[in-house]
C-alpha cells in the first residue's frame, strides 16, 4: 500500500476505517487487525471506529500479563522486532 510505503499512519487508519465499516455493514461485530506494522496507524484510527476493533499487539500484551509470564518470544518482521508497538504497548499494561 502506498500509504505504508510513505510512512502515512493517517492513511492507513483512512484504509482501515473505510474496510472495518465494510465488514460491519456484512453483519462482522468484531474487526482483528492482525498485522503488527499497521499496530501506530491502528491507533490513529480506533476512536472513529463505531463498533469492537481487536488489536493484535494489545491482545499478546493482555495475555502475557493475564498468565502472569515472566518471558515471552515474539517472531516478527525487523520492523516488528526493532519498532515502538510492543515496547510501548507492554509499558502500559498495568
Amino acid at each position: 500500500m502506498p500509504a505504508f510505503n510513505r510512512g502515512d499512519c493517517e492513511g492507513v487508519a483512512g484504509f482501515m476505517l473505510r474496510e472495518t465499516e465494510i465488514v460491519a455493514k456484512a453483519g462482522a461485530q468484531l474487526a482483528i487487525c492482525p498485522d503488527n506494522s499497521a499496530h501506530l496507524a491502528f491507533q490513529t484510527g480506533r476512536g472513529q471506529v463505531a463498533h469492537s476493533l481487536a488489536d493484535i499487539a494489545e491482545e499478546v500484551a493482555k495475555a502475557v500479563v493475564r498468565g502472569s509470564y515472566r518471558h515471552a518470544a515474539l517472531l516478527g518482521t525487523r520492523f516488528t522486532m526493532s519498532g515502538p508497538v510492543y515496547p510501548e504497548m507492554f509499558e502500559s499494561m498495568p
